[in-house]
């Protein structure tokens, strides 16, 4: 990401605990209240799977091929009936989603700029932003769950990045491992969908994880001097 892209939110210190899961408002954790609309022959996704042992979400959300790495593949279209398909989500349904992302967003941005702060008294910056990653895939894992599109072709991306990171030999190369992940998110090509307003809120949360990933990043080259 070009330097200084970076969302505005709010700048927390708050440190990472130990609590496992990610804290956020009861609203957001609601389904949408209104019943899904009938399934449309372009209203599909196709779940690919990826490997691994660190909380691998493969296979949670359904089939799918993994020839072409993280987040590839997902909404490629798939025939009814077929494994990893996805219920139809409504407006209201992808509008919550988004406010999710967001607050992830907020939530994940604080954390990242504290990392400065736990390397000054002594953490270093690779189990920081290890610790960051691991709250946003958390994150984005519980909006897979609820049926996200999004966020299911999103967070194995993310998990990926992490262990890219943690097996890194320096920061410098774990900065270009999360670099790399911005690329991949930002290739990830939307579901389609008939419904234009669902197929614009997709856009928009496929973007809000994007600019988060590219803020930690822009936090992990800073603290190092990079």
């Amino acid at each position: 990401m070009e330097s200084g892209g970076r969302p505005n939110a709010g700048m927390g210190g708050g440190v990472i605990s130990g609590t496992p899961e990610l804290i956020l408002p009861d609203a957001l954790r609601e389904g949408g209240a209104s019943a899904a609309r009938p399934r449309s022959t372009t209203d599909r996704l196709q779940v690919a799977q990826t490997g691994g042992n660190d909380g691998d979400t493969s296979g949670r959300y359904g089939g799918g091929n993994s020839s072409s790495g993280p987040g590839a593949g997902f909404f490629q279209s798939a025939e009814p009936g077929s494994p990893g398909l996805a219920a139809a989500r409504t407006v209201e349904q992808e509008r919550q989603t988004l406010a999710q992302l967001k607050q992830l967003q907020k939530r994940i941005l604080e954390e990242s700029a504290s990392c400065d702060r736990q390397i000054r008294n002594g953490m270093t910056a690779q189990s920081c932003f290890l610790n960051v990653l691991k709250y946003f895939r958390r994150g984005l894992d519980k909006a897979a769950a609820e049926g996200s599109p999004v966020a299911i072709a999103t967070a194995p991306v993310i998990l990926d990045v992490r262990r890219k990171v943690r097996a890194a030999t320096s920061v410098r190369k774990a900065v270009d491992v999360v670099r790399e992940g911005v690329s991949k998110v930002r290739s990830i090509s939307l579901v389609q969908s008939d419904d234009t307003v669902i197929a614009e809120l997709r856009s928009q949360q496929r973007n809000v994880v994007e600019q988060t990933l590219a803020s930690i990043e822009v936090d992990m080259a800073r603290a190092v001097g990079l």
